[in-house]
């Protein structure tokens, strides 16, 4: 029943009502006040008398028979405003009736039944739900997941019914069930009496069971009665040929019906190759031997129980399709056979191995095909994936998958001409086989490298490249080449055709021998240019007699450590990029210049490892980047350093495990600004930084000057290099902030600034300026101009907004180059560890390998486990490119007040809406000669109290009957700093508009934000107050100015904003001294809220002119107008 009638039902039978009441609202308090005493005396046990009978979102029916009476039903009902509670009793008292007391009594202590009325509970509970599935937006969760109720206990339904996700368990699955098993040939060599699974056609399994049958027929060759089960065994003894002897002794073993089962999957594999082999062995006689089947399983084999059917052994390809549709990504498939395409979702799966097709059965051979497809079929015959985990997911399954199925994915895109030539892709550099040794088998890999990649020719795998713009495309694959290529393995040898569907081709080492059959087939396929890699591994040939030299030394460079190594084998050098071939194969055979191979001794392949991940090869250079100075120890002797080196690293660690004793920098001469003690400490650490090529993390407390640091740092390195550029990239929100900042504390910075429509979008451009000052969205607009620009230092103001590494903002920022990269923020981790991942991998890249690697190794335990020692292990990694003060901690140095500006810029429309009302009052004074009556001056007055109205937002006029729609800049930018604070700080906020009061109450009430709320309709000012000053979850109080701006003691609060100052400081004076006041133990900080460009900015400078004027007025703004001319007032506009 939908809640209206429920609501409307319970308003018809005598309903009591919790007028202006939500259930969050209600405590036990409550329910002494309106229930009858025997609910608190009897409720607590007689849980049982209670009982769900339906259950929806605020509105639930209960069963109640307390006492053994008379069972009624209780319908609880929350409204918008009020508690709704009716039961069929038909009790008339004041309070409620004994049934509803015990239902609202069992609602509040039971958290099954709460969930469904306690709105943040529920969230929380869905979204604990929704996190295994990567979905994180609350819009996404409630499409995907909602509650209900059941034996007893609240359950969540996913409504996606394919949905699925990467939380452990679900990966334990995946992998057991879908993630293709390597095969190891070492399985064919029995070594014992094996036990395979136990497959049947019977009731109970549809497992391949083959009878061996005899029975009569009837003139027309019917089937009759007696049907005569033979031991198909007894058959073997009469066979002439080898085939038969083989088709009887493999059907001795088909007709078994109970075979032992394994649940592991290497040994399901192998059992299913074991019953391919047998079904295989059989195939002869049906080619003398007529093919039936049961029709009803559970009469068993009657008569007129069977149907003939033919069985096919046709080759079966399978192919899936990944399409993305909004945030999520779906994987269907289907299979070719017999030039048939049937999509997974109308395979029919028959006795195991078998695809039906009418009364044919195609054999299906291979494993992984039939594995992946009873997957498919499990889940609906899709899967469905949330793009936050799809690069996992793609990486961990769809990967392995290419080696036996096509992977077509919807939204890459065929390559053009002119991307295959320019990416090389498509060109065949060589031809390979790779041979690798087991205890019995040889394998042989044959592949084909296309540009710089390799790929093996028996997979399905397709070449992937990504354009400029981040694009990806499909670059073709040579059939011609690859089918020759394969036609040149397969005739070496017959076992290979047979082989075809697996990831590699394999002989028994003694047929791999046996007259001389690999070094024919190596004398061929070298002649023909194909190189082979592991034949002296593999045949146990001697390598070269002596063994690998290898010399190392690390010396400095600019920015990178590089290593000059001397490699040789006898007379032979080995080059370094081919040793690293070799350790990303994990093999220790080195391909040498002579055609030969040098044994890579064990310690060198482990320790070339560890630091191949950390560097990047420029030419024939490797360079390591001093970011990882820490495990240079690790990685190298101590001879193996360069003295210069080896005291680099010394003097690293000695200042960066002690950066307070930076050495000290002069400050800029034209710097207009004073810095504190702990300012110059930050301004000295950038500066350290620098001179190490390294970038870091600036994450002070807001208020603590972050900005004024780095624009000392800026002016700084410009009077040092005239010719830097150095780009600061900002939040739409603090463009005029900066622009202040940097007018105010460095003037003679010239600043270009770029963004907006009128934006430059030319790398030139930047040529010559020396601050660059964009918006995060115009330079992802523009990301194709900025990257080619060299900076001398990339600033990130608000660095959060780069915190989700899989975002497009993360990796369009990462392409920025400068030989500095500095981050701003007051939350360096603001939801969870893998934000520092985010921000110090821009800062300083390679810092922490990959993102997999630093969720698996970090992220995942801290944030799951609360790993006290890998946070430990992170903060020790981290500490020396962060750099964070709190308040607190610099208390001495701050003045007990601090008072601070943000400016907040209209939008389009917003402004627009502004200039109108501007204009008309401009026109108005133009026509005034005289604006000293009264009339006049109210109207005036009316006039700029709507201009500062349409500051805060045009909702707050009420004239003319229109709407003029609910734009707010300031609610935007104090949204961020309420949310950004909040965990930590208690807040006010002041406005002379009880209006916007309530816009912003609105707005905190969507984002789950508590408050206390005073304004003059308030009846118990007491009472709000002492809820923010005692109730630790009351982070924000919201006061209007003339009823909060006296009287008030609010210590508990130490950050203040005012949304619309106005023409007297004293007022907001007192009301910032709501907290700064004795008492108080905290810094207070007060921001005022400007909008620029408007008369709020022009009333600032007014204040600065007239200091006195403004401080003499104390009374009214009517006397204001008396004291301004007609030229100051049209100033102000």
């Amino acid at each position: 029943m939908k809640k209206g009638s429920k609501e409307k039902e319970a308003m018809t039978t005598g309903a009591f009502i919790l007028k202006d009441t939500s259930f969050n609202d209600i405590t036990f308090g409550t329910l002494l006040k309106v229930a009858d005493a025997t609910v608190i005396q009897n409720a607590p046990g007689n849980a049982s008398a209670v009982q769900a009978d339906s259950m929806e979102i605020d509105a639930c029916t209960f069963l109640c028979n307390y006492g053994y009476r008379e069972e009624h039903n209780v319908t609880l009902i929350q409204t918008t405003n009020d508690i709704v509670l009716s039961c069929t009793c038909g009790a008339t008292q004041d309070k409620m009736c004994t049934h509803e007391g015990f239902v609202l009594y069992h609602v509040l202590e039971n958290n099954h039944y709460r969930l469904f009325f306690d709105t943040p509970a529920r969230n929380k509970f869905l979204a604990n739900h929704a996190h295994s599935y990567g979905i994180t937006s609350y819009e996404l969760i409630e499409r995907s997941f909602r509650l209900f109720f059941e034996n007893n206990e609240t359950k969540i339904l996913n409504t996606q019914k394919a949905l699925i996700g990467l939380s452990t368990e679900k990966k334990a699955e995946l992998t057991a069930k879908l993630k293709p098993v390597p095969f190891d040939p070492e399985r064919l060599i029995s070594t014992n009496n094996y036990s395979f699974l136990v497959f049947h056609s019977n009731n109970y399994t549809k497992e391949c069971v083959i009878k061996y049958v005899k029975s009569e027929q009837t003139k027309t060759g019917a089937i009759k009665a007696p049907i005569d089960v033979q031991n198909a065994l007894d058959e073997v003894i009469n066979q002439t040929e080898i085939i038969g002897v083989k088709a009887f002794a493999a059907l001795g073993i088909l007709q078994q019906e109970y075979r032992q089962k394994s649940a592991h999957p290497k040994d399901q594999e192998e059992a299913y190759r074991r019953e391919i082999k047998l079904i295989l062995a059989v195939l002869p006689l049906f080619s003398t031997i007529s093919a039936y089947e049961t029709i009803d399983k559970t009469i068993g084999l009657k008569a007129a129980n069977f149907r003939p059917v033919t069985l096919e052994v046709s080759p079966v390809e399978m192919a899936l399709q990944v399409t993305q549709k909004d945030e999520f990504y779906e994987i269907t498939g289907a299979v070719e056979i017999d030039n048939k395409h049937i999509d997974f979702d109308a395979i029919k799966i028959a006795y195991t191995h078998f695809i039906r097709r009418g009364d044919t059965l195609y054999l299906v051979k291979d494993w992984t095909h039939m594995r992946t497809i009873n997957y498919f079929l499990l889940h609906h015959a899709k899967l469905i994936i949330h793009q936050s985990q799809f690069e996992e997911f793609q990486q961990e399954f769809l990967g392995p998958l290419e080696n036996n199925a096509r992977i077509n994915y919807s939204f890459v895109k065929k390559a053009t001409r002119a991307l295959i030539k320019q990416t090389e892709l498509a060109v065949v550099k060589a031809k390979r086989i790779y041979l690798s040794n087991s205890d019995h088998f040889i394998t042989i890999t044959p592949i084909i490298q296309y540009g710089s990649v390799e790929i093996p020719i028996l997979s399905k795998r397709k070449i992937m490249t990504i354009d400029q713009t981040g694009t990806s495309f499909e670059i073709p694959r040579d059939d011609d080449q690859e089918i020759d290529f394969l036609g040149r393995v397969l005739r070496e040898h017959s076992d290979f055709e047979a082989q075809i569907g697996g990831d590699f081709f394999y002989l028994h080492k003694q047929r791999f021998l046996e007259n001389d059959w690999f070094l024919n087939a190596f004398e061929h396929w070298t002649g023909l240019g194909i190189e082979l890699l592991g034949f002296q591994e593999i045949t146990k040939l001697k390598l070269q007699p002596t063994k690998m030299k290898i010399s190392i030394q690390l010396i400095s460079g600019i920015d990178w450590f590089e290593t000059k190594t001397q490699i040789s084998v006898g007379n032979t050098t080995v080059r370094l990029k081919e040793i690293q071939k070799s350790v990303v194969k994990r093999s220790r055979y080195v391909a040498l210049g002579d055609g030969t191979f040098g044994l890579l001794p064990e310690q060198w392949l482990n320790r070339f490892a560890r630091f191949f991940d950390q560097g990047e090869f420029v030419e024939e250079e490797f360079r390591i980047p001093k970011t990882a100075y820490q495990f240079i120890d690790e990685w190298f002797d101590v001879a193996e350093l360069d003295q210069t080196v080896r005291e680099q690293i010394t003097e690293l660690k000695a200042k960066i495990n002690n950066f307070e004793t930076i050495p000290v920098v002069p400050l800029p001469k034209q710097l207009s600004a004073t810095l504190r003690d702990y300012q110059k400490d930050g301004y000295y650490w950038l500066h350290f930084l620098r001179d190490f090529g390294f970038g870091g993390i600036l994450a002070d407390d807001m208020g603590l000057g972050k900005t004024v640091q780095v624009l000392a740092f800026l002016s700084k390195l410009a009077e040092k290099n005239p010719a830097g550029t150095y780009l600061i990239v900002v939040p739409t929100s603090l463009v005029f902030n900066w622009k202040n900042e940097i007018e105010k504390f460095t003037p003679h910075l010239e600043v270009f600034e770029n963004y907006g429509k009128n934006r430059v979008k030319s790398v030139s451009a930047f040529e010559g300026k020396q601050i660059i000052l964009t918006t995060y969205g115009a330079l992802m607009s523009d990301i194709k101009h900025f990257k080619e620009a060299d900076f001398s230092c990339v600033i990130l103001d608000e660095g959060q907004a780069i915190k989700n590494p899989d975002a497009k903002r993360y990796k369009m920022v990462r392409l920025l180059q400068a030989q500095q990269r500095i981050v701003l923020t007051g939350t360096p981790i603001e939801n969870n560890t893998l934000d520092i991942f985010s921000l110090l991998t821009f800062c300083n890249p390679g810092i922490f390998g990959t993102l997999k690697s630093f969720r698996d190794h970090f992220a995942y335990p801290i944030d799951k486990f609360q790993d006290s020692q890998r946070a430990r292990e992170l903060q020790q990694k981290i500490q020396p490119y962060l750099l964070r003060r709190t308040k607190k901690q610099v208390a001495k140095e701050l003045p007990e007040k601090t008072e601070m500006v943000i400016y907040c810029e209209m939008d389009h429309e917003q402004k627009r809406v502004y200039d109108v009302y501007k204009e008309e009052l401009r026109n108005y004074l133009l026509k005034k000669r005289v604006l000293d009556d009264g009339e006049n001056s109210l109207h005036v007055l009316q006039a700029l109290t709507k201009l500062r109205q349409i500051c805060n937002s045009p909702a707050l006029l009420n004239d003319r009957g229109v709407s003029y729609g609910e734009q707010s800049a300031k609610i935007a930018v104090l949204l961020e700093q309420i949310e950004e604070k909040i965990g930590e700080h208690k807040i006010l906020v002041f406005s002379q508009f009880v209006s916007m009061l309530d816009l912003v109450k609105t707005a905190l009430t969507e984002r789950g934000i508590t408050f206390s709320y005073l304004t003059g309709q308030t009846k118990n000012r007491q009472e709000a107050v002492d809820a923010f000053q005692n109730d630790s979850s009351k982070r924000v109080f919201l006061i209007s100015l003339k009823a909060g701006g006296m009287g008030l003691n609010l210590t508990e609060a130490d950050y203040v904003y005012l949304i619309d100052p106005w023409w007297n400081p004293a007022v907001e004076n007192q009301a910032i001294d709501r907290a700064y006041r004795i008492g108080q133990t905290k810094n207070v900080v007060a921001i005022r809220l400007i909008t620029p460009n408007t008369i709020e900015e022009n009333i600032q400078l007014l204040q600065a002119r007239k200091h006195d004027l403004v401080a003499d007025l104390v009374h009214t703004d009517t006397s204001l107008l008396k004291k301004l001319s007609k030229k100051e007032l049209m100033d102000l506009l």
